[in-house]
Parts: C-alpha cells; structure tokens; sequence
C-alpha cells in the first residue's frame, strides 16, 4: 500500500513540475 502512496505522490510531483 505503501508502494502506491509513494508512486501517487511522485506522479503529483512530476505534473506539478510540468505544470510549472
């Protein structure tokens, strides 16, 4: 369950960062 939190908030992060 871990494992897709972490996968979750690393895909946020990268359209985060495309978005900026």
């Amino acid at each position: 369950m871990e494992e897709v939190i972490q996968g979750k908030q690393s895909n946020e992060h990268k359209i985060a960062s495309e978005n900026e």
